[in-house]
Protein backbone atom coordinates (compact mmCIF):
# COMPACT_ATOMS: atom_id res chain seq x y z
CA UNK A 1 0.00 0.00 0.00
CA UNK A 2 1.37 3.29 -0.98
CA UNK A 3 0.04 6.84 -0.06
CA UNK A 4 1.51 10.28 0.12
CA UNK A 5 3.34 11.21 3.63
CA UNK A 6 6.40 11.40 4.99
CA UNK A 7 8.43 8.25 5.98
CA UNK A 8 8.43 6.67 9.56
CA UNK A 9 11.56 5.37 11.66
CA UNK A 10 10.88 2.26 12.77
CA UNK A 11 8.13 2.69 15.75
CA UNK A 12 9.75 1.59 19.24
CA UNK A 13 8.51 -1.18 21.02
CA UNK A 14 5.94 -2.13 18.41
CA UNK A 15 6.35 -6.01 18.66
CA UNK A 16 5.69 -5.61 22.19
CA UNK A 17 3.21 -3.51 21.70
CA UNK A 18 1.81 -5.23 18.97
CA UNK A 19 1.35 -8.91 20.89
CA UNK A 20 0.48 -6.99 24.51
CA UNK A 21 -2.63 -5.65 22.38
CA UNK A 22 -3.51 -8.29 19.80
CA UNK A 23 -2.35 -11.78 21.54
CA UNK A 24 0.35 -14.74 20.56
CA UNK A 25 -0.06 -15.74 16.51
CA UNK A 26 -3.08 -18.16 16.52
CA UNK A 27 -1.47 -20.15 13.67
CA UNK A 28 2.17 -21.34 15.01
CA UNK A 29 1.71 -24.68 15.03
CA UNK A 30 0.39 -24.68 11.77
CA UNK A 31 3.15 -22.73 10.11
CA UNK A 32 4.76 -26.06 8.34
CA UNK A 33 1.95 -28.22 9.15
CA UNK A 34 1.28 -31.39 7.28
CA UNK A 35 -2.49 -32.56 7.81
CA UNK A 36 -2.98 -34.77 5.51
CA UNK A 37 -3.65 -37.63 7.01
CA UNK A 38 -6.24 -36.35 9.04
CA UNK A 39 -9.69 -34.64 8.31
CA UNK A 40 -9.48 -32.97 11.80
CA UNK A 41 -6.32 -31.49 11.33
CA UNK A 42 -7.08 -30.29 7.85
CA UNK A 43 -10.25 -28.79 9.49
CA UNK A 44 -8.13 -27.22 12.23
CA UNK A 45 -5.59 -26.01 10.66
CA UNK A 46 -7.78 -23.59 8.26
CA UNK A 47 -9.64 -22.38 11.52
CA UNK A 48 -6.01 -21.61 12.78
CA UNK A 49 -4.66 -19.99 9.32
CA UNK A 50 -8.11 -17.83 9.34
CA UNK A 51 -8.02 -16.95 12.23
CA UNK A 52 -4.55 -15.60 11.97
CA UNK A 53 -5.49 -13.72 8.69
CA UNK A 54 -8.56 -12.12 11.00
CA UNK A 55 -5.89 -11.00 13.80
CA UNK A 56 -3.10 -9.69 11.12
CA UNK A 57 -6.14 -7.61 9.55
CA UNK A 58 -6.58 -5.89 12.64
CA UNK A 59 -3.20 -5.11 13.18
CA UNK A 60 -2.67 -3.86 9.89
CA UNK A 61 -5.65 -1.41 10.67
CA UNK A 62 -4.70 -0.34 13.76
CA UNK A 63 -0.67 -0.09 13.00
CA UNK A 64 -1.27 2.17 9.86
CA UNK A 65 -5.22 4.08 10.88
CA UNK A 66 -3.55 4.70 14.85
CA UNK A 67 -0.24 3.95 15.68
CA UNK A 68 1.31 5.42 11.99
CA UNK A 69 -0.98 6.90 10.54
CA UNK A 70 1.75 9.23 8.37
CA UNK A 71 2.76 6.43 7.02
CA UNK A 72 4.05 6.25 2.89
CA UNK A 73 4.95 2.73 2.26
CA UNK A 74 3.21 -0.06 4.12
CA UNK A 75 4.40 -3.79 3.18
CA UNK A 76 1.99 -6.21 5.07
CA UNK A 77 3.20 -10.20 4.15
CA UNK A 78 0.41 -12.37 4.24
CA UNK A 79 2.00 -15.62 5.31
CA UNK A 80 -1.01 -17.70 5.98
CA UNK A 81 -1.78 -18.20 2.45
CA UNK A 82 1.85 -20.00 2.03
CA UNK A 83 1.10 -22.12 5.35
CA UNK A 84 -2.58 -23.38 3.79
CA UNK A 85 -1.02 -23.95 -0.06
CA UNK A 86 1.61 -25.96 1.50
CA UNK A 87 -0.93 -27.98 3.68
CA UNK A 88 -3.69 -28.04 2.12
CA UNK A 89 -3.17 -28.03 -1.49
CA UNK A 90 -4.67 -31.63 -2.08
CA UNK A 91 -7.99 -30.36 -1.47
CA UNK A 92 -8.20 -28.16 -4.59
CA UNK A 93 -6.32 -30.06 -6.92
CA UNK A 94 -8.64 -32.64 -8.81
CA UNK A 95 -5.14 -34.29 -9.85
CA UNK A 96 -3.09 -34.35 -6.43
CA UNK A 97 -2.27 -37.85 -5.37
CA UNK A 98 -3.81 -37.06 -2.20
CA UNK A 99 -7.29 -35.77 -3.47
CA UNK A 100 -9.10 -39.03 -2.81
CA UNK A 101 -8.21 -38.86 0.53
CA UNK A 102 -10.79 -38.83 3.20
CA UNK A 103 -8.88 -35.57 4.28
CA UNK A 104 -9.77 -34.03 1.08
CA UNK A 105 -13.23 -32.33 1.54
CA UNK A 106 -12.39 -30.88 4.96
CA UNK A 107 -8.59 -29.41 3.35
CA UNK A 108 -10.66 -27.84 0.28
CA UNK A 109 -12.65 -25.97 3.36
CA UNK A 110 -10.01 -25.27 5.03
CA UNK A 111 -8.19 -23.58 2.15
CA UNK A 112 -11.45 -21.40 0.82
CA UNK A 113 -11.56 -20.02 4.58
CA UNK A 114 -7.77 -19.04 4.19
CA UNK A 115 -8.30 -17.22 1.22
CA UNK A 116 -11.60 -15.33 1.92
CA UNK A 117 -10.15 -14.09 5.28
CA UNK A 118 -7.57 -12.68 2.67
CA UNK A 119 -9.97 -11.54 0.73
CA UNK A 120 -11.74 -9.39 3.21
CA UNK A 121 -8.59 -8.37 5.01
CA UNK A 122 -7.70 -6.84 1.21
CA UNK A 123 -10.89 -5.35 1.39
CA UNK A 124 -10.75 -3.91 4.73
CA UNK A 125 -7.54 -2.17 4.00
CA UNK A 126 -8.96 -0.73 0.85
CA UNK A 127 -12.19 0.42 2.83
CA UNK A 128 -9.80 1.81 5.67
CA UNK A 129 -7.30 4.06 3.48
CA UNK A 130 -9.25 5.06 0.55
CA UNK A 131 -6.41 7.70 -0.95
CA UNK A 132 -3.77 4.38 -0.66
CA UNK A 133 -2.52 2.89 -3.83
CA UNK A 134 -2.96 -1.06 -2.97
CA UNK A 135 -0.66 -3.05 -4.83
CA UNK A 136 -1.68 -7.07 -4.10
CA UNK A 137 0.76 -9.65 -5.51
CA UNK A 138 2.33 -13.10 -5.07
CA UNK A 139 5.46 -13.56 -6.72
CA UNK A 140 5.01 -16.90 -8.32
CA UNK A 141 1.88 -19.66 -7.48
CA UNK A 142 1.49 -22.58 -5.74
CA UNK A 143 1.31 -26.52 -6.67
CA UNK A 144 1.80 -29.96 -5.76
CA UNK A 145 4.90 -30.63 -3.36
CA UNK A 146 7.24 -33.11 -6.29
CA UNK A 147 10.54 -32.63 -3.37
CA UNK A 148 10.36 -33.06 -0.08
CA UNK A 149 10.05 -37.02 -0.01
CA UNK A 150 12.98 -37.55 -2.25
CA UNK A 151 14.97 -33.98 -1.26
CA UNK A 152 15.10 -34.65 2.49
CA UNK A 153 14.99 -38.78 2.68
CA UNK A 154 15.36 -40.80 -0.40
CA UNK A 155 18.44 -39.37 -1.88
CA UNK A 156 20.55 -39.96 1.47
CA UNK A 157 19.46 -43.65 2.07
CA UNK A 158 20.64 -44.08 -1.53
CA UNK A 159 23.85 -42.48 -1.00
CA UNK A 160 24.24 -44.79 2.04
CA UNK A 161 23.66 -47.46 0.06
CA UNK A 162 26.01 -46.55 -2.55
CA UNK A 163 28.89 -45.99 -0.02
CA UNK A 164 28.39 -49.24 0.74
CA UNK A 165 26.05 -48.90 3.53
CA UNK A 166 22.71 -51.05 4.37
CA UNK A 167 19.59 -49.38 4.98
CA UNK A 168 15.91 -50.60 5.12
CA UNK A 169 13.84 -50.58 2.20
CA UNK A 170 11.30 -48.66 4.48
CA UNK A 171 8.54 -49.16 2.60
CA UNK A 172 5.21 -48.02 3.87
CA UNK A 173 1.72 -49.97 2.93
CA UNK A 174 -0.28 -48.51 0.00
CA UNK A 175 -4.25 -47.60 0.06
CA UNK A 176 -6.00 -48.32 -3.22
CA UNK A 177 -4.88 -45.39 -5.06
CA UNK A 178 -1.21 -46.29 -4.46
CA UNK A 179 -0.44 -43.79 -1.92
CA UNK A 180 1.66 -44.72 1.18
CA UNK A 181 0.12 -44.38 4.44
CA UNK A 182 0.96 -42.28 7.58
CA UNK A 183 -0.69 -42.49 10.69
CA UNK A 184 -2.93 -39.32 11.70
CA UNK A 185 -1.01 -37.83 14.88
CA UNK A 186 2.27 -38.34 14.12
CA UNK A 187 4.92 -36.37 12.12
CA UNK A 188 6.17 -37.47 8.75
CA UNK A 189 9.90 -37.23 10.71
CA UNK A 190 9.05 -39.55 13.05
CA UNK A 191 6.94 -41.77 11.02
CA UNK A 192 10.12 -41.76 8.00
CA UNK A 193 12.82 -42.37 10.79
CA UNK A 194 11.09 -45.17 12.31
CA UNK A 195 11.42 -47.02 8.65
CA UNK A 196 14.50 -45.99 8.17
CA UNK A 197 16.67 -46.08 11.48
CA UNK A 198 19.24 -49.25 10.90
CA UNK A 199 18.94 -51.65 13.77
CA UNK A 200 21.66 -53.41 13.40
CA UNK A 201 23.88 -51.76 15.94
CA UNK A 202 21.83 -51.29 19.29
CA UNK A 203 24.32 -49.18 20.87
CA UNK A 204 23.51 -46.03 17.96
CA UNK A 205 20.15 -45.50 18.55
CA UNK A 206 18.09 -42.49 16.89
CA UNK A 207 18.63 -40.21 19.98
CA UNK A 208 22.46 -40.80 19.75
CA UNK A 209 22.35 -40.00 15.84
CA UNK A 210 20.32 -37.06 16.45
CA UNK A 211 22.37 -35.65 19.17
CA UNK A 212 25.40 -35.88 17.00
CA UNK A 213 23.90 -34.46 14.06
CA UNK A 214 22.89 -31.37 15.63
CA UNK A 215 26.27 -30.88 17.03
CA UNK A 216 27.57 -30.74 13.73
CA UNK A 217 24.84 -29.50 11.82
CA UNK A 218 25.29 -26.76 14.56
CA UNK A 219 29.12 -26.19 13.56
CA UNK A 220 28.25 -26.24 9.96
CA UNK A 221 25.51 -23.65 10.07
CA UNK A 222 27.49 -21.20 11.81
CA UNK A 223 29.59 -20.72 8.42
CA UNK A 224 26.34 -19.57 6.72
CA UNK A 225 25.71 -16.18 4.97
CA UNK A 226 24.05 -14.17 7.35
CA UNK A 227 20.61 -14.25 4.56
CA UNK A 228 20.88 -17.61 4.25
CA UNK A 229 20.81 -18.79 8.08
CA UNK A 230 18.14 -15.90 8.88
CA UNK A 231 16.23 -17.95 6.27
CA UNK A 232 16.96 -21.36 7.48
CA UNK A 233 16.38 -20.44 10.73
CA UNK A 234 13.01 -18.87 9.70
CA UNK A 235 12.47 -22.53 8.03
CA UNK A 236 13.26 -24.47 11.29
CA UNK A 237 10.90 -22.85 13.74
CA UNK A 238 8.46 -25.10 13.81
CA UNK A 239 6.34 -26.12 16.95
CA UNK A 240 4.92 -29.48 18.34
CA UNK A 241 1.57 -29.95 16.74
CA UNK A 242 -0.35 -32.62 15.13
CA UNK A 243 1.09 -32.86 11.45
CA UNK A 244 4.22 -30.28 12.33
CA UNK A 245 7.95 -31.05 12.48
CA UNK A 246 10.05 -30.47 15.87
CA UNK A 247 13.42 -30.05 13.95
CA UNK A 248 16.52 -28.75 15.98
CA UNK A 249 18.26 -27.10 13.03
CA UNK A 250 18.54 -29.26 10.41
CA UNK A 251 18.43 -33.05 11.64
CA UNK A 252 15.30 -33.48 11.80
CA UNK A 253 15.35 -34.39 8.23
CA UNK A 254 16.05 -37.91 7.78
CA UNK A 255 19.00 -37.81 5.87
CA UNK A 256 20.50 -35.76 8.23
CA UNK A 257 20.86 -39.22 10.23
CA UNK A 258 23.93 -40.28 7.94
CA UNK A 259 25.79 -37.01 8.81
CA UNK A 260 27.68 -38.70 11.46
CA UNK A 261 29.07 -40.98 8.43
CA UNK A 262 29.90 -38.24 5.87
CA UNK A 263 33.19 -37.80 6.81
CA UNK A 264 33.62 -41.85 5.62
CA UNK A 265 31.63 -41.49 2.19
CA UNK A 266 33.18 -40.38 -1.02
CA UNK A 267 29.79 -38.34 -1.65
CA UNK A 268 27.12 -37.80 0.42
CA UNK A 269 23.38 -35.76 0.32
CA UNK A 270 23.13 -32.42 2.07
CA UNK A 271 19.70 -30.65 3.35
CA UNK A 272 17.76 -29.52 0.81
CA UNK A 273 14.32 -28.21 0.99
CA UNK A 274 13.79 -28.68 -2.83
CA UNK A 275 16.15 -29.85 -5.04
CA UNK A 276 18.34 -33.01 -4.68
CA UNK A 277 21.73 -31.75 -3.58
CA UNK A 278 25.06 -34.34 -3.45
CA UNK A 279 28.65 -33.29 -2.19
CA UNK A 280 31.59 -34.93 -3.04
CA UNK A 281 34.01 -35.70 0.21
CA UNK A 282 36.85 -33.85 -2.01
CA UNK A 283 40.22 -33.94 -0.81
CA UNK A 284 41.16 -30.10 0.03
CA UNK A 285 38.30 -29.62 -0.16
CA UNK A 286 36.59 -31.30 3.19
CA UNK A 287 38.37 -31.62 6.14
CA UNK A 288 38.75 -35.43 5.79
CA UNK A 289 38.17 -35.64 2.58
CA UNK A 290 38.25 -38.98 0.55
CA UNK A 291 38.16 -38.72 -3.21
CA UNK A 292 41.57 -37.26 -5.26
CA UNK A 293 40.29 -33.78 -7.64
CA UNK A 294 41.93 -35.56 -10.33
CA UNK A 295 38.67 -38.46 -10.08
CA UNK A 296 35.95 -35.80 -9.47
CA UNK A 297 34.50 -35.90 -13.01
CA UNK A 298 34.75 -39.72 -13.69
CA UNK A 299 33.24 -39.78 -9.72
CA UNK A 300 30.35 -37.42 -11.19
CA UNK A 301 29.75 -39.07 -14.31
CA UNK A 302 29.69 -42.27 -11.73
CA UNK A 303 26.81 -40.49 -9.77
CA UNK A 304 25.01 -38.84 -12.55
CA UNK A 305 24.35 -42.23 -13.79
CA UNK A 306 23.63 -43.90 -10.79
CA UNK A 307 20.78 -40.90 -10.85
CA UNK A 308 19.42 -41.06 -13.98
CA UNK A 309 19.13 -45.41 -13.44
CA UNK A 310 16.73 -45.07 -10.50
CA UNK A 311 12.66 -45.73 -10.92
CA UNK A 312 9.79 -44.19 -8.71
CA UNK A 313 9.14 -48.24 -7.91
CA UNK A 314 5.13 -47.89 -8.19
CA UNK A 315 4.78 -46.03 -11.65
CA UNK A 316 8.02 -47.71 -12.96
CA UNK A 317 8.71 -44.02 -14.40
CA UNK A 318 12.13 -42.23 -14.16
CA UNK A 319 12.79 -40.41 -10.79
CA UNK A 320 15.29 -37.66 -12.03
CA UNK A 321 14.56 -35.47 -14.83
CA UNK A 322 17.81 -33.57 -14.92
CA UNK A 323 20.88 -33.47 -12.72
CA UNK A 324 23.22 -30.13 -12.55
CA UNK A 325 26.89 -29.98 -12.07
CA UNK A 326 28.73 -27.66 -10.30
CA UNK A 327 31.11 -25.88 -12.75
CA UNK A 328 34.47 -24.57 -12.19
CA UNK A 329 37.41 -25.31 -9.77
CA UNK A 330 35.46 -27.95 -7.41
CA UNK A 331 38.40 -26.65 -4.98
CA UNK A 332 36.62 -23.47 -4.90
CA UNK A 333 33.16 -24.43 -4.54
CA UNK A 334 31.31 -22.75 -1.09
CA UNK A 335 31.05 -24.20 2.05
CA UNK A 336 27.59 -24.53 1.51
CA UNK A 337 27.16 -25.29 -2.44
CA UNK A 338 26.55 -28.84 -4.07
CA UNK A 339 28.65 -30.52 -6.81
CA UNK A 340 25.25 -32.27 -8.28
CA UNK A 341 21.96 -30.67 -8.10
CA UNK A 342 19.24 -33.61 -8.89
CA UNK A 343 15.14 -32.06 -10.32
CA UNK A 344 12.64 -34.48 -9.91
CA UNK A 345 9.75 -35.94 -11.91
CA UNK A 346 6.35 -35.35 -10.45
CA UNK A 347 5.44 -37.82 -8.01
CA UNK A 348 8.61 -39.57 -6.46
CA UNK A 349 8.14 -41.19 -3.14
CA UNK A 350 10.24 -44.41 -3.79
CA UNK A 351 13.61 -45.04 -5.24
CA UNK A 352 14.03 -48.51 -7.41
CA UNK A 353 17.59 -48.99 -8.54
CA UNK A 354 18.64 -52.01 -10.83
CA UNK A 355 21.99 -52.56 -8.07
CA UNK A 356 20.79 -50.88 -5.20
CA UNK A 357 17.34 -52.06 -4.68
CA UNK A 358 14.40 -50.13 -3.90
CA UNK A 359 13.98 -47.41 -1.13
CA UNK A 360 10.57 -46.94 0.19
CA UNK A 361 7.58 -45.62 -1.32
CA UNK A 362 7.28 -43.04 1.69
CA UNK A 363 4.67 -40.77 2.46
CA UNK A 364 4.24 -37.59 1.10
CA UNK A 365 5.22 -34.71 3.61
CA UNK A 366 3.94 -31.40 2.62
CA UNK A 367 0.77 -31.88 -0.25
CA UNK A 368 1.51 -28.00 -1.33
CA UNK A 369 4.71 -26.86 -3.23
CA UNK A 370 6.01 -24.11 -4.76
CA UNK A 371 5.84 -25.23 -8.38
CA UNK A 372 3.19 -22.99 -9.73
CA UNK A 373 5.47 -20.66 -12.27
CA UNK A 374 3.02 -17.61 -12.62
CA UNK A 375 2.06 -15.43 -10.04
CA UNK A 376 -0.49 -12.45 -10.09
CA UNK A 377 -0.36 -8.94 -9.47
CA UNK A 378 -3.06 -6.26 -8.56
CA UNK A 379 -3.03 -2.56 -8.46
CA UNK A 380 -5.89 -0.69 -7.89
CA UNK A 381 -6.16 3.21 -6.20
CA UNK A 382 -6.31 6.74 -7.32
CA UNK A 383 -5.02 7.53 -10.43
CA UNK A 384 -4.41 3.77 -11.63
CA UNK A 385 -5.09 2.67 -15.24
CA UNK A 386 -7.48 0.18 -15.20
CA UNK A 387 -6.89 -2.93 -17.61
CA UNK A 388 -4.74 -5.96 -18.24
CA UNK A 389 -1.20 -5.18 -19.10
CA UNK A 390 -0.20 -9.11 -20.35
CA UNK A 391 2.37 -11.49 -18.96
CA UNK A 392 5.32 -9.76 -16.99
CA UNK A 393 8.44 -10.60 -15.06
CA UNK A 394 8.32 -10.79 -11.57
CA UNK A 395 11.05 -8.29 -10.77
CA UNK A 396 8.76 -5.74 -12.38
CA UNK A 397 7.26 -5.39 -8.57
CA UNK A 398 10.32 -3.45 -6.64
CA UNK A 399 10.53 -1.17 -9.65
CA UNK A 400 6.55 -0.56 -9.54
CA UNK A 401 6.73 -0.20 -5.59
CA UNK A 402 9.46 2.39 -6.05
CA UNK A 403 8.08 4.44 -9.13
CA UNK A 404 4.48 4.68 -6.97
CA UNK A 405 6.14 5.93 -3.63
CA UNK A 406 8.19 8.22 -5.46
CA UNK A 407 11.91 6.45 -4.95
CA UNK A 408 14.68 6.12 -7.11
CA UNK A 409 16.98 2.97 -6.56
CA UNK A 410 20.58 3.85 -4.86
CA UNK A 411 21.89 0.94 -7.25
CA UNK A 412 20.65 -0.36 -10.72
CA UNK A 413 18.27 -3.24 -9.98
CA UNK A 414 16.08 -6.00 -12.47
CA UNK A 415 13.30 -5.21 -13.69
CA UNK A 416 11.47 -2.04 -14.91
CA UNK A 417 8.30 -0.58 -13.59
CA UNK A 418 4.39 -1.60 -14.87
CA UNK A 419 2.51 1.19 -16.45
CA UNK A 420 0.20 1.30 -13.96
CA UNK A 421 -0.26 5.19 -13.45
CA UNK A 422 -1.16 8.19 -15.31
CA UNK A 423 -0.76 10.66 -12.68
CA UNK A 424 0.75 10.84 -8.71
CA UNK A 425 -1.48 10.55 -5.76
CA UNK A 426 -2.35 14.14 -4.45
CA UNK A 427 0.35 14.85 -1.37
Amino acid sequence: MIRAGRPLPDPPHCITKLSSRFGAYPARPWVYGTPWPSPEDCTQMGLSLTAAVEVRTRIATWLLGDRCPDWQLAMIGVSEAHSASEGLFHGVDPGHPLAHQPSAPAAADAMRSVYTAIDRLVGELVEAFPDAIVVAFTMHAMGPNHTDVPSMALIGELMARWNGMPTPDAAFPLDADLVPRMDPGVSWTDSVLKAVQPTADPAVGTASVRHRAVAVARKATRQLPAPVLNGLRRGRDLVTSSGSETPSDLSWMPLMRHQPMWPAMKAFAVPSYYDGRIRVNLKGRESEGLVDPADYVSLLDELESILRACREPRTGAAAVSAVHRHHGDPLLLDATDADLLVDWTDGVLGLEHPEFGTIGPLPQRRSGGHTGPIGRCLVAGPGVVGGDLGMNSSFDVLPTLMQLVGAEPAWPIAGKPLDVVTSSPSP
